[in-house]
């Protein structure tokens, strides 16, 4: 339950450490962060709801397969990429960016999403244009994030472990990633949805 509400919340507003950690994360107060990810506490999830929620995480889990298969490459071949160093960033960075395209778009993220929630009809297929979208994505979203993080990193009083923490580095993410829908054709952008994905 907690991988799947920090991995939603990462996607949709960053990661939980930015606004106060996993007690936030499970706080139902009105300022907390449960009802964002699971709506009222008193309320029950609908199908949709829960599919979107379950596509989103499938997502996720994808992206954290291929975040750690591109750290085990950088680390061998000494590339330090630390502003790649923590998944929860890289999951706001994709689902910032997916929701960039889908809306130059016109077209629905949440309907992909939920058509997302059944992982064995795309996780394991070799040929799903969702996987494939995805990998497109995390290439550009590494270089955005790596390019963010290296000119706040020239600051004297930068400090690493702040900037995963801090909910300013967000606006410098962003401000990265709204760049690449200004060079790149919005046909070449990515997306999430394909035939061959159910």
């Amino acid at each position: 339950m907690e991988e799947l509400a920090k991995s939603v919340y990462s996607f949709r507003y960053g990661p939980d450490d930015m606004f106060g950690g996993t007690k936030h994360l499970f706080d139902t107060s009105k300022t907390g962060g449960y009802a964002k990810v699971f709506g009222e506490p008193v309320s029950q999830l609908d199908d949709d709801q829960f599919r979107l929620l379950a596509g989103t995480y499938f997502v996720c889990e994808e992206i954290h397969n291929l975040w750690k298969e591109k750290r085990e490459k950088d680390r061998s071949e000494g590339i330090a990429a630390s502003g790649l160093e923590r998944r929860w960033i890289i999951y706001y960075a994709v689902g910032h960016l997916l929701r960039l395209i889908y809306e130059s778009k016109g077209a629905d993220l949440d309907a992909d999403l939920r058509r997302l929630s059944k992982p064995n009809k795309w996780m394991d297929n070799p040929k799903s244009e969702a996987k494939a979208g995805i990998a497109e994505l995390l290439k550009l979203v590494s270089v955005a994030v790596s390019k963010a993080y290296g000119l706040v990193s020239k600051h004297p009083e930068f400090r690493h472990r702040n900037w995963f923490r801090n909910v300013n580095t967000l606006s410098d993410i962003n401000t990265e990633l709204e760049i690449i829908p200004q060079y790149q054709s919005s046909k070449d952008l990515p997306m999430l949805s394909g035939k061959d994905d159910g």
